[in-house]
């Protein structure tokens, strides 16, 4: 049996220690400090993390629209700061249809003499980072429902069960009602 737990970034910072302590490991002695100055830079790191959270946190706490925006189901507050930053009060779009189609949420299309053809999402084109930040919430939200409260879940459960749990996600992050009502 392994002594020690090699899974995730917490089990990381515990195990680095006890391997640097443990002298029948068999390390040499300039990996060990090579493997020692990585660890005091992983930890300088994650204080820093932690710093930078807090002031997301503070950030979002502070913008009226941040708040109104944590409200929606699977938006965190990094997903609405950066919704913030990119949609600012909505002036932009007429609507949230709009906007789906600008973060790269909405099928594309191709028309042509009265026959329709819908293509797949791009993941090329579009405001990558929010996109993905918003399915990744979306995809929390939809993993997480397990009886529905309001309409909107029982919509969701119904697409989970049609369509699965990855078009369900992205359908989620495209709804277009909840992002129109920022302002």
């Amino acid at each position: 049996m392994n002594k020690y737990n090699t899974i995730g970034v917490a089990s990381l910072h515990e195990s680095i220690p006890w391997v640097l302590e443990d002298g029948e490991n068999q390390l040499s002695d300039f990996y060990r400090q090579t493997l020692n100055l990585l660890y005091e830079r992983l930890c300088i790191l994650r204080d820093d993390l932690e710093i930078l959270d807090k002031q997301i946190a503070g950030v979002g706490k502070e913008n009226i629209a941040c708040r109104r925006l944590t409200q929606l189901e699977s938006v965190v507050q990094i997903s609405s700061i950066l919704l913030f930053a990119t949609l600012g009060m909505g002036e932009a779009f007429k609507n949230g249809r709009e906007f789906s189609a600008y973060l790269g949420l909405t099928p594309k299309q191709y028309s042509s003499g009265g026959k329709t053809n819908m293509i797949g999402i791009s993941r090329r084109i579009a405001n990558k980072r929010l996109r993905a930040v918003l399915i990744q919430g979306a995809r929390a939200y939809v993993h997480r429902i397990k009886e529905p409260k309001i309409m909107k879940d029982q919509w969701l459960l119904a697409l989970i069960q049609r369509a699965g749990y990855g078009r369900a996600a992205v359908a989620l992050a495209n709804k277009k009602e909840a992002l129109s009502n920022i302002s």
